[in-house]
Protein backbone atom coordinates (compact mmCIF):
# COMPACT_ATOMS: atom_id res chain seq x y z
CA UNK A 1 0.00 0.00 0.00
CA UNK A 2 1.15 3.56 -0.85
CA UNK A 3 2.80 5.41 2.44
CA UNK A 4 2.19 8.85 1.59
CA UNK A 5 3.94 10.52 4.59
CA UNK A 6 7.14 7.89 3.46
CA UNK A 7 7.46 9.69 0.13
CA UNK A 8 6.61 13.09 1.25
CA UNK A 9 9.96 12.80 3.09
CA UNK A 10 11.86 13.00 0.02
CA UNK A 11 9.95 15.80 -1.78
CA UNK A 12 11.62 18.51 0.41
CA UNK A 13 9.97 21.13 -2.07
CA UNK A 14 6.59 20.44 -0.60
CA UNK A 15 5.22 21.81 2.39
CA UNK A 16 2.46 20.71 4.75
CA UNK A 17 0.26 23.35 6.21
CA UNK A 18 -1.53 22.17 9.46
CA UNK A 19 -4.55 23.75 8.98
CA UNK A 20 -8.51 23.64 7.45
CA UNK A 21 -8.47 25.34 4.44
CA UNK A 22 -12.07 25.80 3.55
CA UNK A 23 -15.19 24.96 5.70
CA UNK A 24 -16.50 22.30 3.38
CA UNK A 25 -12.87 21.15 2.77
CA UNK A 26 -10.40 19.25 5.07
CA UNK A 27 -7.71 18.73 2.74
CA UNK A 28 -6.74 20.62 -0.21
CA UNK A 29 -3.63 21.63 -2.79
CA UNK A 30 -2.29 24.53 -4.94
CA UNK A 31 -1.32 20.99 -7.09
CA UNK A 32 2.44 22.67 -6.73
CA UNK A 33 4.46 22.64 -3.49
CA UNK A 34 1.71 23.16 -0.76
CA UNK A 35 -0.93 20.94 0.90
CA UNK A 36 -3.53 21.81 3.13
CA UNK A 37 -4.70 19.20 6.23
CA UNK A 38 -7.06 19.84 9.23
CA UNK A 39 -5.08 18.77 12.14
CA UNK A 40 -8.27 17.34 13.50
CA UNK A 41 -8.27 14.76 10.23
CA UNK A 42 -7.64 10.92 11.53
CA UNK A 43 -4.67 8.81 9.96
CA UNK A 44 -6.97 7.15 7.87
CA UNK A 45 -8.46 10.82 6.64
CA UNK A 46 -5.09 11.92 6.04
CA UNK A 47 -3.75 8.80 3.86
CA UNK A 48 -7.47 9.57 2.07
CA UNK A 49 -6.92 13.16 0.85
CA UNK A 50 -3.29 12.43 -0.08
CA UNK A 51 -3.88 9.04 -2.04
CA UNK A 52 -7.04 10.22 -3.88
CA UNK A 53 -5.24 11.15 -7.28
CA UNK A 54 -4.36 7.73 -7.58
CA UNK A 55 -7.94 6.74 -7.80
CA UNK A 56 -9.00 9.76 -9.99
CA UNK A 57 -6.40 8.89 -12.11
CA UNK A 58 -7.84 5.41 -12.80
CA UNK A 59 -11.20 6.57 -12.96
CA UNK A 60 -10.40 9.39 -15.42
CA UNK A 61 -8.68 6.67 -17.87
CA UNK A 62 -10.93 3.83 -17.48
CA UNK A 63 -7.55 1.45 -17.49
CA UNK A 64 -7.65 -1.89 -16.37
CA UNK A 65 -6.12 -2.34 -13.11
CA UNK A 66 -3.25 -4.13 -14.24
CA UNK A 67 -2.59 -1.86 -17.36
CA UNK A 68 -2.56 1.32 -14.66
CA UNK A 69 -0.02 -0.95 -12.41
CA UNK A 70 2.29 -1.47 -14.61
CA UNK A 71 2.45 2.31 -15.84
CA UNK A 72 6.11 3.98 -16.31
CA UNK A 73 7.08 7.56 -16.93
CA UNK A 74 8.67 6.72 -20.18
CA UNK A 75 4.97 5.90 -21.23
CA UNK A 76 3.60 9.42 -19.92
CA UNK A 77 3.70 12.60 -22.25
CA UNK A 78 2.95 15.46 -20.07
CA UNK A 79 3.33 17.67 -22.75
CA UNK A 80 1.07 15.54 -25.18
CA UNK A 81 -1.33 14.82 -21.88
CA UNK A 82 -1.02 11.60 -23.25
CA UNK A 83 -0.66 7.54 -21.54
CA UNK A 84 0.53 4.86 -24.29
CA UNK A 85 -0.80 1.50 -22.83
CA UNK A 86 1.70 -1.17 -24.24
CA UNK A 87 1.91 -3.82 -21.53
CA UNK A 88 0.26 -4.53 -18.07
CA UNK A 89 1.85 -5.34 -14.94
CA UNK A 90 2.02 -8.75 -13.82
CA UNK A 91 0.00 -10.31 -10.74
CA UNK A 92 3.24 -10.31 -8.54
CA UNK A 93 4.35 -6.41 -9.84
CA UNK A 94 7.96 -7.22 -10.88
CA UNK A 95 7.95 -6.99 -14.48
CA UNK A 96 5.54 -6.65 -17.28
CA UNK A 97 3.27 -9.00 -19.59
CA UNK A 98 2.02 -8.67 -22.89
CA UNK A 99 -2.14 -7.41 -23.00
CA UNK A 100 -5.04 -8.71 -22.76
CA UNK A 101 -5.66 -8.22 -26.70
CA UNK A 102 -4.04 -6.55 -29.52
CA UNK A 103 -7.09 -3.96 -29.40
CA UNK A 104 -5.74 -2.97 -25.74
CA UNK A 105 -2.62 -0.99 -26.83
CA UNK A 106 -3.62 2.23 -27.56
CA UNK A 107 -3.21 6.04 -26.34
CA UNK A 108 -4.99 7.77 -24.10
CA UNK A 109 -5.44 11.60 -24.14
CA UNK A 110 -6.11 12.92 -20.61
CA UNK A 111 -7.35 16.30 -19.51
CA UNK A 112 -5.69 19.36 -17.57
CA UNK A 113 -6.46 18.31 -14.24
CA UNK A 114 -5.60 14.55 -14.74
CA UNK A 115 -2.44 15.72 -16.61
CA UNK A 116 -2.00 17.23 -13.20
CA UNK A 117 -2.26 14.17 -11.07
CA UNK A 118 0.20 12.62 -13.91
CA UNK A 119 2.92 15.04 -13.07
CA UNK A 120 3.27 14.61 -9.38
CA UNK A 121 3.29 10.89 -10.10
CA UNK A 122 5.87 10.90 -12.47
CA UNK A 123 7.62 13.17 -10.31
CA UNK A 124 7.67 10.19 -7.22
CA UNK A 125 8.13 7.41 -9.54
CA UNK A 126 10.39 5.20 -8.59
CA UNK A 127 14.23 4.23 -9.84
CA UNK A 128 12.24 1.70 -12.39
CA UNK A 129 9.85 4.43 -13.63
CA UNK A 130 6.95 2.63 -11.77
CA UNK A 131 4.27 5.10 -11.10
CA UNK A 132 2.47 3.12 -8.37
CA UNK A 133 5.07 1.13 -5.49
CA UNK A 134 5.37 1.68 -2.24
CA UNK A 135 9.31 2.95 -1.74
CA UNK A 136 10.91 0.65 -4.61
CA UNK A 137 8.26 -2.29 -3.68
CA UNK A 138 5.77 -2.71 -6.92
CA UNK A 139 2.22 -3.52 -5.73
CA UNK A 140 0.84 -6.66 -6.21
CA UNK A 141 -2.60 -7.55 -7.65
CA UNK A 142 -3.36 -9.66 -4.17
CA UNK A 143 -2.32 -6.86 -1.99
CA UNK A 144 -4.66 -3.89 -4.04
CA UNK A 145 -7.79 -6.80 -3.60
CA UNK A 146 -7.28 -6.68 0.08
CA UNK A 147 -7.37 -3.06 0.25
CA UNK A 148 -10.65 -2.70 -1.43
CA UNK A 149 -11.91 -5.06 0.97
CA UNK A 150 -10.84 -3.60 3.76
CA UNK A 151 -12.43 0.09 2.06
CA UNK A 152 -15.23 -1.84 1.49
CA UNK A 153 -15.76 -2.34 5.35
CA UNK A 154 -16.06 1.64 5.67
CA UNK A 155 -17.90 2.21 2.92
CA UNK A 156 -20.10 -0.42 1.73
CA UNK A 157 -21.21 1.20 -1.41
CA UNK A 158 -18.06 0.51 -3.02
CA UNK A 159 -19.31 -2.64 -4.31
CA UNK A 160 -17.75 -6.34 -4.84
CA UNK A 161 -15.91 -5.32 -8.16
CA UNK A 162 -12.86 -3.98 -7.16
CA UNK A 163 -10.83 -1.72 -8.64
CA UNK A 164 -12.16 -3.24 -11.72
CA UNK A 165 -15.17 -0.88 -10.94
CA UNK A 166 -13.43 2.18 -11.67
CA UNK A 167 -13.28 1.18 -14.92
CA UNK A 168 -16.60 0.56 -15.01
CA UNK A 169 -17.38 4.31 -14.20
CA UNK A 170 -15.41 5.96 -16.85
CA UNK A 171 -17.47 4.03 -19.22
CA UNK A 172 -20.62 4.54 -17.72
CA UNK A 173 -20.46 8.51 -17.59
CA UNK A 174 -19.12 8.88 -21.04
CA UNK A 175 -21.81 6.75 -22.60
CA UNK A 176 -24.25 8.31 -20.76
CA UNK A 177 -23.27 11.52 -21.39
CA UNK A 178 -23.84 10.45 -25.28
CA UNK A 179 -20.12 9.54 -26.51
CA UNK A 180 -19.63 7.98 -29.41
CA UNK A 181 -19.66 4.21 -28.29
CA UNK A 182 -16.62 3.62 -31.14
CA UNK A 183 -14.96 5.93 -29.32
CA UNK A 184 -15.52 4.99 -26.05
CA UNK A 185 -14.34 1.22 -27.29
CA UNK A 186 -10.99 2.68 -28.45
CA UNK A 187 -10.19 4.19 -25.23
CA UNK A 188 -11.17 1.37 -23.10
CA UNK A 189 -9.20 -0.99 -25.56
CA UNK A 190 -12.04 -3.16 -26.58
CA UNK A 191 -12.09 -5.24 -29.40
CA UNK A 192 -14.81 -3.32 -31.22
CA UNK A 193 -17.80 -1.27 -30.23
CA UNK A 194 -20.08 -4.67 -29.95
CA UNK A 195 -17.70 -5.62 -26.81
CA UNK A 196 -19.06 -1.99 -25.21
CA UNK A 197 -22.68 -2.62 -26.17
CA UNK A 198 -22.85 -5.70 -24.92
CA UNK A 199 -21.11 -4.67 -21.23
CA UNK A 200 -23.02 -1.31 -21.19
CA UNK A 201 -25.75 -0.33 -23.29
CA UNK A 202 -28.18 -0.22 -20.53
CA UNK A 203 -26.47 3.34 -19.37
CA UNK A 204 -26.99 4.78 -22.95
CA UNK A 205 -29.60 7.46 -23.17
CA UNK A 206 -32.45 6.64 -25.38
CA UNK A 207 -32.44 8.37 -28.66
CA UNK A 208 -35.93 7.49 -29.24
CA UNK A 209 -37.15 11.32 -29.10
CA UNK A 210 -34.18 12.86 -30.98
CA UNK A 211 -35.21 10.43 -33.88
CA UNK A 212 -39.16 11.31 -33.98
CA UNK A 213 -37.85 14.86 -34.71
CA UNK A 214 -35.58 14.16 -37.15
CA UNK A 215 -37.70 11.88 -38.80
CA UNK A 216 -41.17 14.35 -38.34
CA UNK A 217 -42.58 15.10 -42.18
CA UNK A 218 -40.42 12.67 -43.88
CA UNK A 219 -43.67 11.56 -44.79
CA UNK A 220 -46.47 13.29 -45.92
Amino acid sequence: MFHPWRSLRTLTHVVVVWARPHPAAPAATDGATVIWLDPRMTQAERRCALTHELVLLAAATGMRPSEWRGLTADRIDLQARTILVDRQATDTGRGTAPLKTAASRRTITVGAQTAEVLTRLVAGADHEGRLFHTDGTPWTRDRLSKVWTVCRRRLPWMGPGGWHQLRHHHANVLLSSGASVVAVARRLGHKDATETLATYAHVMPSDDGALAELTDGLVR
